[in-house]
């Protein structure tokens, strides 16, 4: 068996005998007579292994003799692969990186139109230049956290009512309609500005009464401005906001009630005078005669159906509080 020094030595033997060779046969080239005589005293056996490979390093040092390495060409290979792979991933990139504009464009159009399309149900006439309290009632800007209907919404869970504005009930024609409407240009989360109604401090049932802004409109004004609601009259003169353009525009310029008179002590009639029947002595100067079923307070405050437990009870015009939106002469249907 060979071993691996004497493998080695017949490769080495062969490699420079070639090599030697391919000198000799080259005679134009000048081979110097030096390396000729190391070729031959090495074959000769004259010189040893060693000092022959060191001459051969020499030369190949020195590139007089030019030895071809596969490892060279591969890493020449594989370089020149990476190099395409390189610029095919830049055009890669190139190409994402328009596809990203393109994209961003798209988006940034995309939410240009949603956010117009987002005030296009409230005129223009609705938004104010500015937003800001009058008088010396509470004035804070917090988030919507519900829109409970046309009329009144919650913020940071206190009931907050328009002021002067009255939208259908739960069930009567329209409620739906303005509830969404309201929903739509001030959904929760929005940030408004409430500023109570100076006159109405004492509020309603528990809720606020309040001109409310919102995305730079008066909500009070945009309710009305669609047509989901009206201008409550009998309270023009009770509200700080009567003379306010939108107030006077839909009914306080035009329609004032008188203020509330509190009912007169209740004295003895004269002996003279027959006493009065049941039904019109229970029908105290306390009832609204517009609800002659139950006994119903006349405003203020003014009541919706949520607020009191009848329901489907007649209802004589003028109706003060609303109940009866479709007047047919039933209040509070369901």
């Amino acid at each position: 068996m060979l071993r691996k020094g004497h493998i080695l030595a017949i490769l080495v033997i062969g490699f420079s005998a070639t090599t030697v060779l391919s000198l000799q046969a080259q005679e134009d080239l000048g081979i110097p007579q030096w390396v000729k005589n190391n070729a031959l005293w090495w074959g000769q056996g004259s010189i040893s292994d060693s000092d022959f490979m060191s001459a051969m390093s020499f030369l190949i040092e020195k590139k007089l003799i030019n030895v071809p390495s596969a490892d060279v060409d591969k890493q020449k290979e594989y370089s020149q692969q990476l190099q395409s792979k390189i610029i095919s991933l830049q055009d890669e990139n190139q190409k994402l990186r328009k596809s990203l504009e393109e994209l961003k464009k798209q988006n940034s159009q995309s939410i240009s139109t949603k956010s117009e399309s987002y005030y296009d149900p409230a005129p223009k006439s609705s938004r104010v230049e500015s937003q800001s309290c009058s008088g010396n009632a509470a004035c804070f800007s917090s988030q919507v956290t519900q829109v409970v209907d046309g009329d009144t919404i919650k913020v940071d869970s206190d009931s907050i009512r328009f002021a002067l504005v009255n939208t259908p009930e739960v069930g009567e024609y329209g409620y739906g309609q303005a509830r969404d409407f309201i929903g739509k240009i001030c959904p929760p989360g929005s940030t408004v500005l409430v500023d109570e109604d100076d006159k109405q401090t004492q509020g309603s049932y528990g809720r606020m009464i309040a001109v409310i802004y919102c995305n730079g409109m008066n909500l009070n004004k945009a309710i009305l401005d669609q047509g989901y609601g009206k201008i409550d009259t009998y309270f023009c003169t009770k509200s700080e906001f009567e003379y306010d353009g939108w107030a006077q525009q839909y009914g306080c310029a035009v329609k004032k009630t008188q203020e509330y008179t509190p009912p007169k002590t209740k004295t003895e009639p004269p002996k003279s005078e027959q006493p009065k029947s049941e039904s019109s002595q229970s029908n105290t100067p306390s009832c609204d005669p517009s609800y002659p079923d139950f006994c119903i307070p006349p405003p203020p405050p003014d009541l919706d159906c949520k607020d009191i437990p009848q329901k489907k009870f007649t209802v004589l015009q003028p109706d003060p509080h609303r109940f009866d939106g479709d007047k047919d002469g039933i209040g509070c249907e369901s």
